[in-house]
């Protein structure tokens, strides 16, 4: 019985080579795209992603010998906890909630079966660069590390691995009970091996001393008190599965303190290679997606993960900021490793200077939702005004408006010369004009007097460019004309909500260019096209094809444990993508979907189940403590007699429209309303 071991955070942050270079720097990136020299740019700006470095890392094994063959096993999400019923006896195992440690207990009957840690094997000297596809992972041993360290001393048993940013160390420890057997094991990363090993060995000595009742009722109450901020029950089981299990990944991989989750967050491929795209940080729709959904459960915590991380990087996106594009203010890297440096890739979206406001709209919406000042003051606001001050210093004026030098629409035409569009794509115009409107809001809310221009920006900027059938474009000139997995001239639509489906040209806009995707067919779409698919068919209002698309990327794109996988594995005949890539942010918009499908908001107004399903008439379901980025926190309860109950409790004070029953009403604060009609 093998168990795989992963720890947030453990990563080997040595820079690639060529990312320091001089040659490595935006005013190069434009001039060799408009000389056409594309080997060079090639060399330059994609290779150094081929290095095995910056990488997430595995951090080793737990086997577990003669336990037997055959066995059932259940993990509850509730409980956060794995049961593994064997012929001879129960073992069960979990993650503590609030310590670092992996717990395991077994029946006294496992007193013979003999417990080994495996360190990954990082130590042969393999080629650096290799013939293997960072997609699906390099070899570990194109790390070339030296052997880890053996441990065994006082009944404590592991080993300590050097990397080539530091040090990291795994150990286990043993404890028998008059009726039980449990192991402890925890990982732990420093500077050096004594550090690693010093705060390893703390933590198995804090806890193996603990009464194990009083550590399960501690992990307990953690997940009951998680599970109490927001909960649902649909008609769908497949649909209450994926909110429930993505709910729990949320929880699993992002914690405060710690460091946001990556593209599989604390799981980690135990496969002998490195993870796939390296685990990294993509700013565009991956770690987007991954935070899209928490808000709305009402799990502001583990959202806030990710945004103190984005503010411990503010010294290295102003450092990059300038080295890179020579200019004022503040960049995240499109693809960056933990440490907020960039890994390179494919240019044109690894080094877009617009993909970091998508996390600008994290953090503003994370104020929407909570109305906090201090948050807005110390974080959301540094964070916007940084990425306002860079693209003002790159934007270029041809004629009465303003375009970036280069722009693009990931990923399409994938890593090719033609994926250098018309600026501005819409993909980078819709993040441009949601900045520069949204800036304002930011000094407003602050008492801070209005940057005039952000203003002038925004009234220079074009219009988004639609087609005579009145679709979203890619770019002023060119439209998408064939089956594509990623819809990244969309975001108008969504996340950013430039289009308000209020608005009849608007909503036709929404509703033409959704059409036309699903037009052009799946072929080219893979596990996140589908939820993202089902999402935009909630905003469109259509219920019956957002839980089809949702029962298809449960059915077809995730394994046995929920996990996301990418490609059509099954080989069910719906993308031709047959690969099995593990990554997390598809399942987090499959949850954003399924919120959306219960309750959408509109500036002030909101409405509640603006896409259920045809099929779930008559049908109980509900939703409770969600929150709406308009300062409501809304519960909806229907009886399988259509009776609707909403339930609206005030964040901050405000005046609202509910739009269901056409109705105008304000609350102070705290303060709560209830509507009860039949749907």
């Amino acid at each position: 019985m093998n168990f795989s071991i992963d720890c947030a955070g453990l990563w080997d942050t040595t820079s690639a080579p060529g990312t320091e270079s001089p040659d490595f720097t935006y005013r190069n990136l434009i001039d060799l795209v408009y000389r056409q020299s594309w080997k060079k740019l090639q060399n330059i700006f994609d290779i150094p992603y081929s290095h095995p470095t910056p990488t997430k890392l595995p951090a080793g094994r737990l086997v577990l010998y003669g336990l037997g063959q055959t066995y059932r096993s259940r993990l509850s999400l509730q409980n956060a906890r794995a049961a593994l019923t064997f012929e001879r006896g129960l073992l069960e195992a979990y993650m503590h909630a609030q310590s670092p440690v992996g717990i395991i207990v077994m029946d006294r009957i496992f007193a013979d079966v003999k417990m080994e840690l495996y360190a990954p094997d990082f130590s042969s000297k393999a080629d650096a660069d290799g013939d293997a596809d960072c997609v699906t992972g390099k070899p570990l041993s194109a790390l070339g590390y030296s052997p880890a360290v053996q441990i065994s001393k006082n009944g404590v048993t592991g080993f300590v691995q050097t990397t080539g940013s530091g040090a990291f160390a795994l150990l286990m420890a043993k404890k028998v009970l008059q009726e039980k057997i449990v192991l402890f094991f925890t990982v732990a990363q420093g500077a050096d091996e004594e550090t690693a090993l010093e705060t390893v060995r703390r933590t198995l000595s804090e806890n193996v001393e603990l009464d194990l009742k009083l550590l399960w009722q501690g992990h307990r109450k953690w997940w009951k008190a998680y599970w109490s901020r927001s909960e649902i029950e649909l008609p769908s089981v497949p649909l209450e599965r994926l909110w429930a299990s993505a709910t729990y990944f949320l929880a699993s991989s992002s914690r405060r303190g710690g460091v946001p989750c990556p593209l599989q967050g604390v799981w980690t491929a135990d496969n002998g290679l490195l993870p796939p795209w390296k685990g990294d940080y993509h700013n565009d729709l991956n770690l987007q997606f991954t935070y899209c959904h928490y808000l709305t459960a009402n799990h502001l915590e583990e959202g806030m993960v990710l945004l103190e991380h984005l503010e411990r990087l503010f010294p290295q996106t102003r450092k990059f900021a300038q080295r890179f594009y020579n200019v004022p203010g503040g960049c995240y890297p499109g693809v960056m490793a933990l440490d907020g440096t960039a890994l390179g890739g494919w240019p044109m979206y690894s080094l877009s200077p617009t993909h970091q406001i998508w996390l600008c709209q994290i953090a503003w919406r994370h104020f929407l939702y909570t109305n906090d000042l201090d948050f807005l003051r110390e974080i959301a606001y540094p964070m916007c005004q940084q990425a306002a001050e860079l693209i003002w210093g790159i934007l270029c004026r041809h004629g009465d408006y303003l375009y970036l030098p280069l722009s693009a629409s990931p990923e399409i035409h994938e890593n090719t010369p033609a994926a250098w569009l018309t600026p501005n794509s819409n993909y980078d115009l819709a993040l441009m004009r949601w900045l520069f409107q949204t800036m304002p809001k930011l000094e407003y809310e602050l008492g801070l007097p209005t940057d005039s221009r952000w203003i002038r920006t925004l009234r220079n900027l074009p219009v988004l460019a639609v087609n005579r059938e009145m679709r979203l474009m890619l770019s002023p000139d060119e439209e998408l004309r064939e089956s594509h997995r990623h819809f990244s001239h969309t975001i108008a639509i969504y996340p950013l909500k430039l289009l308000k489906p209020s608005e009849e040209t608007d909503m036709r806009i929404i509703r033409q260019t959704v059409d036309g995707l699903e037009r052009l067919g799946t072929k080219e779409w893979v596990g996140f096209s589908y939820a993202w698919m089902a999402l935009l068919q909630a905003i469109c209002r259509n219920g019956d094809k957002a839980e089809y698309y949702l029962t298809l990327f449960q059915d077809v794109f995730t394994g046995p444990n929920g996990f996301h996988l990418n490609g059509d594995f099954k080989q069910k005949g719906v993308s031709r993508y047959t690969y099995r890539p593990f990554t997390l942010e598809a399942n987090f918009l499959a949850a954003e979907a399924i919120q959306h499908m219960l309750i959408q908001t509109e500036g002030m107004a909101f409405e509640v189940l603006p896409a259920v399903p045809a099929s779930w008439k008559g049908k109980r379901l509900s939703c409770f403590d969600f929150r709406t980025d308009n300062g409501l926190q809304i519960s909806v309860m229907r009886d399988d007699c259509n009776h609707v109950l909403v339930r609206c409790q005030a964040i901050y004070a405000g005046e609202w429209v509910f739009r269901n029953l056409n109705q105008t009403f304000s609350l102070n604060a705290g303060q709560v309303k209830t509507f009860s009609y039949c749907a």
